[in-house]
């Protein structure tokens, strides 16, 4: 290509560049500029080249934008972000590259801006979210070093950011822990994402808090990731297991089964207790309440659907006896109490309750 084409292509380039670009001399004196620079700052053409490149650089980044420039001119090129300001004194930030050029026998600077507030605006919501979050939100390697957290790390572990980034995250892992979660790393690693990882991290006062991962896999051994404190769920979980377990040994110990009908259907579910009372496998019958009535003692069978019947269309309770046959054939007799289920629509939807065998009571009584 010849000088003359050259010329002509960085001509047009130049002027019809959607980012400002003008050209400085080693005086630092503006030299040319192009239609965006009218655009952006608000001057004409010739008040723009006319001015100080002090006058469109904030205070607080002059010295080092001309310091920058200076080194330009040795080292070829830079990039550096700034603040500018325009012809109405409003400011905005930019991203500043400069390449030194020689233009005749003298070395010039052509200097391209970019604004970037949209870019900034963006990186300060980022930052606003990453701030606020309640969830525990980091960047980490591979190899086990934090290299940024959120104010939700101390609050969930009691460290400061500076302790955590001393420590890493490899040495916060319980030991037990540590074997599962090096599996995740790696599978980060091999390109796969984590969710839904549990694991267990110290607390400064050497407890332990339960932790729930989502994370991305890793990208240059460098992953982003995000955990829950879900300390207090697990305990409430252990809690009600535990509970639960209790209760069952209480209700098989006296014979009390819960129940569940839904009208709809007409399905019933019964508790294991209330199989067990009757002498049935889970999968031998398919509970209905009409097999339920064919079940019973036939003097007690219209009673109870009437009593059902009844509260069904008052929306109300049942508290009634009635004699069932097992399946060996032996009769025994249910103390039943239950409540109507209401949908939002006010409609009767199906009841639940509990049942009792009190064959034995009444045997008791009789001696």
């Amino acid at each position: 290509m010849s000088p003359y084409s050259e010329r002509f292509l960085f001509a047009q380039l130049f002027h019809f560049l959607s980012d400002p670009v003008f050209v400085i001399n080693e005086k630092f004196k503006i030299l040319v500029c192009n239609d965006a620079c009218v655009e952006t700052y608000g001057y004409t053409k010739e008040k723009f080249v006319a001015l100080n490149p002090e006058q469109i650089i904030h205070p607080d980044y002059y010295d080092a934008f001309r310091k920058t420039l200076e080194k330009t001119l040795l080292s070829a090129t830079k990039l550096e972000e700034s603040v500018h300001i325009r012809k109405d004194g409003s400011s905005f930030p930019v991203e500043v590259h400069s390449r030194a050029e020689v233009y005749g026998d003298e070395t010039g600077l052509i200097v391209v801006v970019r604004d970037i507030t949209e870019r900034k605006k963006a990186e300060e919501d980022i930052e606003n979210i990453f701030n606020l979050s309640p969830d525990m939100i980091g960047v980490f390697t591979t190899e086990g070093a934090l290299l940024k957290v959120n104010p939700s790390w101390e609050r969930v572990l009691g460290y400061t950011q500076k302790e955590l980034l001393d420590m890493g995250w490899a040495d916060l892992v319980h030991p037990d822990d540590v074997e599962k979660t090096n599996k995740k790393v790696k599978n980060q690693l091999s390109g796969n994402s984590v969710v839904g990882f549990i694991n267990r991290y110290r607390h400064k006062d050497g407890s332990y808090r339960i932790l729930e991962w989502q994370a991305t896999f890793a990208t240059d051994g460098i992953v982003h990731a995000t955990a829950r404190d879900i300390t207090i769920r697990k305990q409430l979980e252990e809690a009600i297991r535990i509970s639960e377990v209790d209760l069952q040994y209480v209700l098989k110990l006296a014979q009390i089964g819960r129940w569940q009908w839904d009208r709809k259907t007409d399905v019933g579910i019964w508790s294991e207790q209330i199989y067990e009372m009757l002498g049935f496998e889970k999968d031998e019958v398919d509970i209905t309440f009409e097999w339920l009535l064919k079940q019973m003692h036939s003097d007690d069978r219209e009673r109870v659907r009437r009593e059902i019947e009844r509260a069904v269309n008052e929306q109300t309770s049942i508290d009634m006896e009635y004699r069932i046959f097992r399946k060996d054939g032996s009769e025994c007799t249910f103390h039943s109490i239950g409540q109507v289920r209401i949908d939002e629509s006010g409609e009767t939807v199906g009841m639940t309750g509990v049942i009792q065998d009190v064959s034995r009571y009444q045997e008791a009584d009789e001696v």
